[in-house]
């Protein structure tokens, strides 16, 4: 029996389960897939001017310069734009 076909045959709670089972494992996968937009290059200065410019708080005080929480950037580039050293840059 196909997998569609026994998706039928189990009554709307089971088929409920089974769909959010499938939905958290394909966005488990797509998180797995993505990849963290912007970076903080060597040329940092750590002078903390793109900290307060990220909107989702995804830039912290690292020693010796700044990082980027891969799982909070959303790719906006609000760092690079106020970057004195050109040290934010789109992960290529």
């Amino acid at each position: 029996m196909d997998f569609y076909r026994l998706l039928w045959t189990y009554d709307s709670k089971s088929i409920s389960v089974i769909r959010w089972l499938l939905i958290s494992g394909i966005a488990l996968k797509k998180r797995e897939e993505i990849e963290m937009a912007y970076i903080i290059t060597a040329d940092c200065v750590a002078c903390g001017a793109c900290k307060p410019e990220c909107p989702v708080e995804a830039i912290a005080e690292g020693d010796p310069i700044y990082t980027i929480d891969a799982e909070k950037c959303t790719d906006c580039g609000a760092c690079a734009n106020v970057c004195p050293s050109d040290a934010c840059k789109p992960k290529a």
